[in-house]
């Protein structure tokens, strides 16, 4: 492990970001949250893109809140996918429903919830993570051509890469 990487999982531990997958995936449900919040106005929604976005906003909260009812030390470290998954299918909803294509403005999140399966997850968990990224990777940007579909390749490769080294 690299110097640099050891100073990152410190200073991780120090905050108690790293120390529980629950924790992270709460962070990273807030995060997303917090990003499309504080920068879709710029965008100039119309009024039915903003019942999109207040209703995927809504859901997203839902499921952030719903994370401190559950008992998770009594569940399968498998509902962990819970979290990366809930952000990935929001931000497939913002693409797929919004008139704007809102969703593509976004799509830089998708690194963040494969940063999170690197971290949390087994190895190996991004491939399953994948199938499900890949389609609401197309519904964010809304469409299919030949453009998205090198974007969506590259975009992938990237996720599945970023997550396996992380999880070394």
């Amino acid at each position: 492990m690299s110097e640099e990487w050891a100073v990152v999982r410190s200073a991780m531990k120090r905050w108690d970001i790293g120390s529980s997958p629950v924790v992270g995936g709460r962070l990273l449900l807030l995060v997303a949250g917090l990003v499309v919040a504080c920068s879709v106005g710029a965008l100039r929604p119309s009024a039915a893109d903003w019942l999109v976005i207040g209703a995927v906003s809504l859901l997203m909260l839902t499921a952030l809140l719903a994370s401190f009812l559950v008992a998770w030390e009594a569940m399968p470290k498998s509902l962990n996918f819970v979290f990366p998954l809930s952000v990935i299918v929001g931000l497939g909803s913002l693409g797929g429903f919004s008139t704007a294509n809102i969703g593509s403005c976004y799509t830089g999140l998708f690194v963040l919830c494969f940063a999170y399966v690197g971290v949390y997850l087994p190895m190996h968990s991004a491939y399953p993570l994948a199938v499900a990224a890949a389609p609401a990777f197309v519904a964010s940007v809304g469409g299919w051509d030949a453009y998205i579909q090198i974007r969506l390749g590259i975009a992938v490769a990237i996720w599945i890469i970023l997550a396996e080294v992380i999880a070394l």
